[in-house]
């Protein structure tokens, strides 16, 4: 029975070979990998060579037909939403109906980063790199609040 598949196999590949072709290859991968915050658009591109004129994405498990929009090149947009790491791959088809794929490659969206402390102060207060801080306190005495932007506060 094992040689009988392997038999077999080896004939499909055989005349897969045998009919010639070019599988798609892809290049010039492209994406904004990692520029989002919560959310917005994903955009990706990607040269494919002995494409058939189709190309797919597929971004967390869910295909999405790319755009050809210049000879080889081909480029996808996704509205995003949700902060975490997620893979994705693209394939293509050549005019001899074969397949290829890429490797799977991973798409960030980064999480809302927390709201530094708000402290008020008419102490006096120097910045540090510790940690990221702003500082609300009177400025010579007047009644008007100052701002200050800083890393971190150290009490002295």
């Amino acid at each position: 029975m094992i040689t009988l598949l392997a038999l077999t196999l080896f004939l499909s590949m055989a005349s897969l070979v045998e009919a010639g072709g070019d599988y798609p290859t892809f290049s010039s991968y492209w994406d904004n990998n990692g520029t989002l915050i919560d959310s917005g658009p994903g955009m990706f591109n990607v040269t494919i060579d002995h494409g058939n004129g189709t190309a797919i994405l597929q971004f967390n498990n869910i295909n999405y037909t790319a755009d050809n929009y210049d000879g080889d090149r081909y480029n996808v947009s996704i509205q995003l939403t949700g902060a975490g790491t997620y893979p994705y791959y693209w394939f293509a088809f050549s005019t001899d109906d074969l397949y290829n794929w890429t490797q799977v490659r991973y798409y960030t969206i980064n999480s809302t980063p927390p709201l530094p402390p708000v402290i008020y102060s008419k102490y006096n207060l120097y910045p540090s790199d510790n940690m990221p801080y702003i500082k609300l306190f009177e400025k010579g005495g007047e009644d008007l609040p100052y701002v200050e932007l800083g890393k971190s506060l150290i009490f002295i």
